[in-house]
């Protein structure tokens, strides 16, 4: 009886420490897993159709993403009291068309009283934001990744600590689930020392592309790889840079054409590690730039099924 016993005893000691090997593992492989999450992700942010109840018209924007071939949507919260809600109803039929989801929280410089909304219901309360997110990512696991608005704009806020203990937090929920802030060229991206500061708790950049290398505007697409080639020489080879291509108009830099759009988008493909657009179109008012997207959107997703 006692020789059975230890005998039991040794064989939950291996398997015990076969557990805490695979885990050791899984947390040094983490970080590459919520990189690869990102990369390849072509898709959409902001923009969705809404009812006349302002809730997001989801049926209309799941078709319009599959009419696209996006395989992934960036989910402001901002736009309606209840986007949060909306989010946890469209992510499960999301997951169903094969659709990755991330979310975007706006920042302090773009909450009351500079603007007339919150990301609602937590506001400013990015530690409640991030554990939340989190948690839901566990229960909808094509919720991939999360991100702050013009992050480098409020770093007196989003302090190198604070973030650290906030994305700790995430990780420990899900390690899978990716942090991506959007960075732009001259302010974050390419600042050697925001880098060196944010290193560790970014795991991918979404990089609104501006020309800002040589002087801002929505007309110039001759500087997207030079740009993503310094950015990458700073955070390094492995961390995704996802482009960030301006169809919408931009509150200072005014409205890019479609054949610009176009120009980017192609560029990103061939340097970056992803394409989103900013915002989803809407395929009557934006018509020709709708075109554009669906039909690189197209030729890419081919691509991938022909390599894969």
């Amino acid at each position: 009886m006692r020789r059975t016993v230890g005998l039991g005893c040794l064989v939950a000691a291996v398997f015990c420490s076969l557990y805490v090997a695979e885990t050791c593992c899984s947390a040094d492989d983490s970080q590459e897993l919520r990189r690869a999450v990102v990369r390849g992700s072509f898709g959409t942010y902001d923009g969705a159709p809404r009812g006349k109840d302002k809730h997001v018209d989801i049926p209309r924007l799941l078709d319009q993403l599959a009419d696209l071939r996006a395989n992934t949507y960036h989910w402001l919260i901002w736009k309606g009291v209840d986007d949060w809600g909306d989010l946890a109803k469209f992510l499960p039929l999301a997951r169903q068309r094969g659709i990755s989801v991330w979310v975007c929280l706006i920042p302090p410089s773009e909450s009351p009283p500079n603007s007339k909304n919150f990301s609602e219901p937590y506001q400013l309360d990015y530690e409640r934001w991030a554990t939340e997110i989190a948690k839901l990512s566990v229960r909808e696991p094509n919720l991939k990744a999360w991100s702050i608005d013009d992050f480098g704009y409020n770093v007196k806020i989003l302090t190198p600590n604070r973030m650290a203990q906030i994305v700790a937090a995430t990780r420990q929920i899900n390690p899978k689930l990716a942090f991506v802030p959007c960075l732009y060229f001259a302010k974050d991206a390419a600042n050697p020392k925001f880098v060196e500061k944010y290193r560790d708790v970014v795991d991918g950049i979404l990089f609104p592309y501006r020309h800002e290398s040589v002087k801002a505007d929505l007309t110039d697409a001759s500087q997207v790889c030079a740009e993503i080639k310094k950015i990458r020489e700073l955070w390094g080879p492995s961390t995704p840079v996802i482009l960030d291509v301006y169809s919408h108009p931009h509150s200072r830099l005014g409205s890019s054409t479609p054949d610009y759009v176009r120009q980017v988008m192609t560029a990103g493909k061939q340097c970056a590690d992803g394409v989103h657009i900013y915002c989803h179109p809407n395929p009557k008012a934006h018509a020709e730039k709708y075109g554009i997207i669906k039909e690189l959107f197209h030729e890419w997703a081919t691509e991938e099924d022909v390599l894969y």
